[in-house]
């Protein structure tokens, strides 16, 4: 079994290779930049092949398009969805300030699980990418914003519903898994999220850093009002009920938990040390929120 599961990262390290994007523009995706201009070289072929046949050199035409029609599609969504997160992150400091104020990302690098620290840096001054990925989705799930589950997909889906029509895409969506799958998974993180607990943590960070909240928001009600609309007007998980009444009932309970937590991030940070009694009474209440919360949640992000 050892042995099969080694033989994993070999068979898909040419997938990820040929999805991932590391850059903006046509050039983010190489591989699939220099796969899209195979449709030329088949248009070519069934061009030479159809002589005086009209519907052969249709399909060579149509064959073409699909080269700069591919790419265009691929561009179009991926630049939209880097554009909202250029917004939030366009200073880094500002967004590690406010990732570490308003949420509990520093009391989650304590957690009794062996996790590693939730930033690189050691010292108090560090850039966002001195944040380590499991702590940063952990933690912005318990503040209820869920960031990373849904921001940027609203950009993405608006830009392209912007180019080829709601229907177009909509249609995309029910024939394509890993759409649906996207649009299926942002739809859980939504439901999970909670604007208004969220602007409660959002007041505990520094006033410099505090309106990024107003990017966080407006994005979740552009992300929101996408979904609506590929869903002709219906609410999100509309077709899997019995999950969006499950968070509705958990979240009577959620909210209370998230409110506490937030007391309590706000004693920690003006406690003075001199007590350890009363550092390990706030870690301790800290530790019970953040596994109420995930409980809660049904997640840890």
């Amino acid at each position: 079994m050892c042995r099969v599961w080694s033989w994993y990262p070999v068979i898909l390290e040419p997938l990820y290779l040929y999805c991932e994007r590391t850059g903006p523009g046509l050039l983010g995706e190489p591989v699939n930049f220099l796969a899209s201009f195979a449709f030329v070289l088949v248009a070519r072929s069934i061009w030479r092949m159809a002589e005086a046949s009209g519907l052969l050199r249709l399909m060579a035409g149509l064959t073409f398009l699909l080269c700069p029609g591919g790419l265009y599609l691929h561009s179009l969504p991926s630049a939209a969805a880097l554009a909202a997160y250029r917004r939030l992150s366009d200073d880094e400091r500002k967004l590690a300030t406010y990732t570490l104020e308003a949420t509990p990302m520093q009391h989650v690098a304590n957690l009794p699980i062996g996790s590693r620290p939730s930033s690189r840096a050691r010292a108090k001054a560090f850039s966002l990418a001195d944040l380590r990925a499991i702590p940063w989705v952990f933690s912005w799930t318990q503040s209820r914003a869920g960031l990373p589950g849904w921001f940027g997909v609203g950009s993405a889906l608006a830009a392209l519903i912007e180019a080829r029509g709601a229907p177009a895409i909509r249609q995309a969506v029910a024939d394509s898994p890993f759409l649906r799958a996207l649009v299926s998974n942002a739809e859980l993180a939504l439901v999970r999220a909670d604007m208004d607990v969220a602007g409660h943590y959002a007041r505990l960070a520094d006033p410099s850093a505090a309106d990024l909240f107003d990017v966080i928001s407006a994005e979740h009600a552009r992300t929101l009002a996408t979904l609506r609309e590929l869903r002709e007007g219906r609410e999100p998980l509309a077709d899997r009920l019995h999950i969006a009444e499950s968070v509705t009932r958990r979240n009577q309970v959620l909210d209370i938990l998230c409110h506490i937590q937030i007391e309590l991030l706000r004693r920690s940070d003006e406690c003075s040390g001199d007590t350890r009694a009363e550092d390990a009474l706030i870690s301790e209440g800290m530790f019970t929120t953040i596994a109420g919360i995930a409980a809660a949640l049904q997640t840890s992000g």
